[in-house]
Parts: structure tokens; sequence; C-alpha cells
């Protein structure tokens, strides 16, 4: 039997639920990615981007042991057509053909991503987010 871990970071509680819809149909627990960085208020764009140029470190709290799952399935949101860099670091030391990366957005699609094993682009919408889960679970089998 296959070890998946699920796993996803989030801001705005979208993806955590996406994550709880994925972990229940697998009968898993999904584990919260938190990193040390207050990502709310207008600031966050300039704290994403001293970031995400690898100007500042962050700290990652996560329960579990990735690295040693066969398959991880990660959600995440896109910011600014960009991994956000919290979700960049925990990848750090993951291969991506583990990597099921289940992406949500309301409008970009996630750049740099097409060596994970598998990608899901999500729209924020209640219709779509269904659809396209419905779909990945189909091709889980």
């Amino acid at each position: 039997m296959m070890n998946i871990g699920i796993y996803y970071f989030t801001r705005t509680g979208n993806c955590k639920r996406i994550a709880e819809k994925i972990a229940g149909r697998l009968h898993l627990h999904p584990y919260a990615i938190e990193d040390d960085v207050d990502w709310s208020g207008i600031k966050a764009y300039f704290k994403f981007q001293a970031y995400a140029k690898g100007k500042k470190e962050l700290e990652l709290r996560y329960e579990g042991n990735p690295q040693s799952m066969d398959r991880i399935i990660l959600v995440s949101p896109v910011w600014g057509s960009r991994m956000p860099p919290t979700v960049k670091k925990f990848l750090k030391n993951i291969p991506l053909e583990k990597v099921d990366m289940i992406v949500s957005s309301k409008i970009d699609q996630m750049r740099g991503i097409d060596a994970c094993h598998t990608c899901v682009h999500i729209k924020q919408s209640k219709k779509q987010e269904d659809l396209m889960l419905n779909e990945y679970f189909n091709r889980l089998g």
C-alpha cells in the first residue's frame, strides 16, 4: 500500500478546504504547512518579493516526514503565477515526481510545476473545484 501524505499551505482557507476534501475521500489526515511570516495586509506583496528572491529565509512548521512518503498531495495557492515561498521551501528536498500538485487560484496558473507527478489547476469556484477533484480521484483509481 502506498504511503500518501496530504499537505497544504493556505492564507485564505481555500487550500485547507480542498485538502480536507481530498483527505476525507482518501481517509487520511491533511497537514498544514506553516511559516513564521505574517502574510496579511498590503505589505504581503513586498514580503512575497523578498522571500521569493531568497533575500529572507523562512522557518517552516509541519507534521510528519514528507521525505519518507511514496506520494505527496500538496495543495497550494498561486501567488502572481508563482509558487508561494513557503511551498517552494517545503518542496526543496522532495523529488517533484513524488508530488501531486493541486493549485487553487482565481485567475492564475502556477508556473514551474510541470515536473510534478500530477498537476491540477482549480479556479476558485465551488462547481469547478468539485469537478476537478472528481477528475483527479478518477485518475487515482
